[in-house]
């Protein structure tokens, strides 16, 4: 039991802010090169820490959504990923804007946003704002590159929007293109983040 007694407090569906802060905290630790169990003794020697301890087993439950997290612990972690609880919460890393805007753009992705669109212009617009994401989180991870292949994709799917004036139909069948196109992309952001941009020997 431990320090994780307050599990049972945990809410059976996690918002989108804890989903976001759990997955961030993962996806930042891990990039810095920290195990669980050496994340969990920055936690304990945190200089505002006064007495809490932390144990790999505490910071997997939390990373795995089973372990509610108290406001100063937010705090605390956010710092010493480089971040702060405001970011983490809306999901501002490079992979997880990344991969919000792949699976937005896939083939399949648009058939449920058309159905259920009262307007043209509804999955443009959900595109519109990820690229946004995922411009933001490139510009605030230092040395990051973004996939311009997927972006220009990305863009063109949004301009097809702003012009749509032809049929629903017409229209599907255009963006479907479109997101055909993106999933024969060659993926090259995932080359970025293990820092071998430049390396462009294989595949």
């Amino acid at each position: 039991m431990g320090d994780d007694k307050d599990t049972e407090y945990l809410p059976r569906d996690l918002g989108y802010w804890e989903e976001n802060f759990f997955h961030e905290m993962r996806v930042r630790r891990e990039a810095m090169g920290l195990s669980q169990t050496e994340f969990a003794k920055m936690l304990t020697d945190y200089p505002d820490n006064t007495g809490t301890k932390f144990y790999q087993a505490t910071i997997q439950r939390i990373e795995s959504g089973e372990r509610p997290v108290k406001l100063f612990e937010a705090v605390w972690i956010a710092a010493l990923l480089n971040s702060s609880v405001h970011e983490m919460i809306n999901g501002y890393s490079i992979e997880f804007a990344y991969e919000e805007l792949v699976s937005h753009i896939g083939p399949d992705a648009f058939d449920h946003e058309l159905e259920r669109a009262e307007m043209l212009h509804g999955p443009g617009r959900i595109v519109s704002e990820l690229i946004d994401q995922y411009k933001a989180a490139v510009a605030a991870t230092s040395g990051a590159q973004a996939d311009e292949n997927l972006l220009r994709v990305a863009e063109a799917i949004v301009e097809l929007d702003k012009v749509a004036r032809v049929g629903r139909v017409v229209y599907r069948q255009e963006l479907k293109k479109a997101a055909a196109a993106c999933a024969a992309l060659e993926r090259t952001y995932p080359r970025s983040i293990r820092g071998d941009v430049g390396d462009d020997s294989e595949a």
